[in-house]
């Protein structure tokens, strides 16, 4: 009985130690993905919104934001927000647009 504690003790140990280590890497990585991806966005932002079309908005775009909506789709968004007055938004490198394009449903 010993001998079987002694040996789930040390895979547990095992365990611990490798968890450790893999959240430690992760961890280490995630931040350098996070840097990268700031830069990216930081660059990108500003063009996309400098020129809000749809060619340069596709040229950036990944394939789950082209598969999501058609170009028609993106382009009503587009002039939708081009509409907007000049005060109301102000792009700067820090900002974010979330939109989500899905149909409408009637209710009842």
């Amino acid at each position: 009985m010993k001998k079987i504690l002694i040996i789930l003790g040390g895979i547990f140990a095992v365990l611990i130690v490798a968890g450790t280590i893999g959240f430690s890497v992760i961890l280490v990585k995630g931040k350098a993905l996070e840097k990268k991806s700031k830069a990216y966005v930081d660059k990108v932002t500003p063009t996309i919104l400098a020129n809000l079309d749809n060619e340069t908005l596709f040229s950036y775009a990944s394939d789950e934001l082209k598969d999501s909506a058609s170009p028609t789709e993106f382009d009503k968004i587009l002039k939708m927000s081009n509409k907007t007055p000049n005060n109301f938004i102000q792009p700067t490198p820090n900002s974010y647009f979330s939109f989500s394009v899905s149909p409408l449903r009637r209710v009842g």
